[in-house]
């Protein structure tokens, strides 16, 4: 397989290249599939094998679902889970201390107050469905 070839075109900002095409803003690599590959990608997310988002090489990129595209990012450990999320607010020491508190008998109630957590977010994390 051939190496990257990376756009030298406008960064959107997130790391894809940009260009216009009949007034309109196009992503750099679903052009270059579409010219690689002789088919309009129309509908359907273009991914990269590579995990490159400035990479335009054809044979880097696949047609696929949303849902391919998250499975991708799962199995090649670039989903932001956990403490590596900017989402989260609790750490995994501060679950840990949470899943102890409710263990030993306290209240959500009380659970909620002593880390400034949502009743949802306690529950979860009470009934394992959250982290």
């Amino acid at each position: 397989m051939m190496d990257c070839i990376n756009h030298t075109s406008r960064d959107n900002g997130n790391g894809y290249g940009f260009t216009m095409l009949s007034g309109k803003r196009v992503l750099c690599h679903r052009v270059a599939f579409a010219l690689g590959h002789g088919v309009d990608p129309a509908g359907f997310v273009v991914r990269h094998t590579c995990d490159n988002r400035a990479c335009v090489n054809p044979e880097h990129l696949v047609l696929g679902t949303p849902a391919d595209n998250c499975r991708d990012m799962v199995i090649r450990g670039r989903s932001l889970r956990g403490e590596s999320s900017p989402h989260m607010k609790l750490t995994d020491a501060h679950v840990a201390a949470m899943r102890a508190m409710l263990a030993s008998g306290s209240t959500v109630r009380a659970t909620m107050a002593a880390f400034g957590a949502s009743k949802t977010h306690v529950y979860g994390v009470k009934n394992g469905t959250r982290r």
